[in-house]
């Protein structure tokens, strides 16, 4: 096999496979699609800092996993960099940042200044930031507001998923708008190809055979119960469902609520039994107190016969475990984004969500309908079953949806992050020789 070393290099600083995390599994996507050799990722040492991990999980090759969350220290960053890239780096680094991994914005902004002055141009592309909250005129929580305060002035560029919150950032910070980029969540092309050229794709089942291998997964895992058989088996059942992290911030446990309500619609107009069943899988993060109280909210609200199994889906079985439902929901509280959105869009599936941040946006975008009133969630739901299980039911604009996946999937979103790197490494002067690993001293007020 030819291998071709890549013109165009970058480094990640992100969590990462062992690592269980959506942001590791976004980096992943951007690994898988990256030309050879141009991508690695500098990622966390997962036991010292405490992240979840799948033991049975191999660390990757092309990664190191040695950053200590306390201490984000960069001058490790620039090992790694020098060890994964055996001292031939010639690119940009980016840093995936999410709050509830990098909270300490002081110690994170230190890592950008310390990075830029060892010759690194450097990116941050943020995941979590709002643009509807009211505790500031931009739209951005106030906590974010105050990041980006201390950012901006230091790092190279910034990437952000929405235009919502790129409008947010460049009004309040209208002198730094050149450095605020759109890079929207890469989207999972699902067909029939398999592995093309080394790259993933995703073969495309139907719902009753994600069922079938969802029901086998299951059944091996020990976690299949009665009720949850008789659901997948009853041909006249309606599933309605989602799969992911199960996050305090973002509160979905109103699904069963919403799904009783349909229910009740139903019953009105003469249904004998429930059709509608949610079937929800989902793992807490960390098992904190108040992931732990948002889990007995979930287990609590099983109680009119719906399904909640608490079980990380791995990525081999993550599609099937979407697919398998008749229509996937997302009704968070406060979400800036989704990538169980993002998987069920490149599946093409029914979705019902919530005009809510950057969820609406991609929703709106995808030609999906964007809702904020659960009782019209609740409606189509039973319009649903009256139909037949009919999907126009959603108002899918299949044009919309598929131009959407053709310009934000994962081969386009993984060219543009390269391009950016390109861009900054073009523009930045380097005082760093990489190859021979000399640290030149700090930059004036760049942290030590």
């Amino acid at each position: 096999m030819v291998k071709h070393m890549a013109q165009r290099q970058l480094a990640i600083v992100s969590t990462y496979a062992p690592i269980v995390c959506g942001i590791g599994t976004y980096t992943d996507q951007i690994a898988r699609h990256a030309p050879y050799g141009a991508l690695k990722v500098a990622s966390f040492d997962f036991i010292q800092s405490g992240l979840k991990h799948s033991p049975g999980m191999d660390q990757n090759t092309h990664a190191t996993y040695n950053i200590n969350r306390d201490k984000m220290d960069a001058i490790g960053v620039d090992r790694d960099i020098h060890h994964l890239f055996k001292g031939e780096f010639d690119g940009s680094v980016l840093i995936q940042h999410e709050p509830g991994i990098q909270d300490d914005p002081v110690k994170h902004v230190e890592m950008i200044k310390c990075l830029r002055a060892r010759g690194y141009p450097t990116a941050v592309s943020h995941h979590r930031i709002h643009f509807q909250s009211d505790e500031t005129d931009s739209g951005m929580e106030s906590t974010e507001l105050e990041l980006l305060a201390m950012e901006l002035p230091e790092v190279d560029a910034i990437t952000v998923f929405s235009e919502g919150v790129h409008n947010a950032v460049t009004s309040a910070f209208p002198e730094y708008g050149s450095k605020v980029h759109i890079i929207r969540h890469g989207i999972p092309q699902y067909g029939t190809l398999g592995f093309n050229s080394g790259h993933l794709a995703y073969t495309a089942d139907t719902t009753g055979e994600s069922r079938e291998k969802m029901k086998d997964y299951l059944t091996e895992q020990g976690l299949m119960t009665e009720k949850l058989r008789s659901v997948l088996n009853d041909p006249e059942a309606v599933i309605v469902g989602a799969t992911g992290f199960i996050c305090p911030d973002k509160r979905e446990a109103s699904i069963f609520k919403m799904a009783d309500e349909a229910n009740a619609i139903l019953k009105g107009m003469g249904y004998e039994k429930n059709p509608i069943h949610v079937v929800y899988m989902g793992s807490m993060r960390t098992g904190e107190d108040n992931e732990q109280k948002t889990k007995q909210m979930f287990e609590e609200a099983v109680s009119n016969g719906h399904v909640f199994i608490e079980h990380f889906v791995p990525d081999g079985m993550y599609s099937h475990a979407l697919n398998m439902n008749d229509v996937v929901v997302f009704w968070p509280e406060s979400a800036t984004q989704s990538g169980r959105l993002v998987h069920a869009i490149g599946m093409g599936s029914n979705i019902l969500g919530k005009d809510v941040e950057g969820v609406g946006e991609t929703l709106r975008d995808a030609g999906y309908l964007a809702l904020r009133d659960p009782e019209e969630l609740s409606r189509r739901l039973a319009a649903y079953v009256v139909s037949g299980k009919s999907p126009e039911v959603f108002e899918i604009d299949e044009a919309k949806r598929a131009a959407y996946i053709s310009r934000n999937n994962w081969t386009r979103i993984t060219d543009d992050h390269f391009d950016m790197a390109e861009n900054l490494a073009s523009r930045f002067s380097r005082r760093y020789d990489q190859k021979n690993l000399v640290l030149y001293p700090l930059a004036a007020g760049a942290a030590r």
